[in-house]
């Protein structure tokens, strides 16, 4: 049953705070006054791609947060109108994570919504707040309406803004 509830906690909270995210208008370079970020001389280049079920998507809103209760990073990224992805992975630093390591995706594309069966993240740089955190991803989402509806997500490639931590 605690399974079960987590699994909706997730499905749950990744719109939220994706509309969250994208109505404050943080991730895409908006402006930081903390010394950091494209106005104040950091600057991250923020993109994402990865090719799902046959198609391309690209998109330059991504952020990652480090949850500090959790001991995870949350990336959370889309393209503002017909698809979001979320990516729940193990820590704060580079290294390569699965799912045995607590990594976990999810993938709206409306009215559909996939989740990470298997999935492999690897994260080749993991800066400060303000700075990127970059990696690769790649596995295997299930609708999560249909058991039978299995799809490969392939070439992901990320850069993300480190936006604050979350306590």
């Amino acid at each position: 049953m605690r399974a079960l509830f987590d699994g909706w906690k997730k499905c749950l909270l990744f719109p939220a705070a994706f509309l969250l995210a994208v109505g404050l208008g943080t991730g895409c370079g908006g402006d930081d006054d903390n010394g950091t970020g494209p106005d104040n001389g950091g600057g991250v280049n923020e993109q994402i791609a990865f090719t799902f079920d046959g198609t391309q998507y690209t998109g330059d809103l991504c952020m990652a947060n480090y949850m500090v209760g959790d001991d995870a990073t949350s990336l959370t990224t889309g393209d503002g109108d017909s698809w979001a992805l979320l990516i729940d992975f193990p820590g704060s630093s580079t290294g390569s994570f699965n799912a045995a390591d607590g990594v976990y995706a999810m993938l709206t594309l409306a009215p559909h919504l996939y989740q990470s069966e298997e999935f492999v993240i690897a994260v080749t740089a993991y800066g400060g707040i303000g700075a990127a955190v970059t990696g690769t991803f790649s596995g295997t989402l299930v609708h999560i309406a249909d058991e039978n509806d299995v799809k490969q997500i392939t070439n992901g490639t990320f850069t993300a803004e480190r936006l604050s931590n979350v306590q």
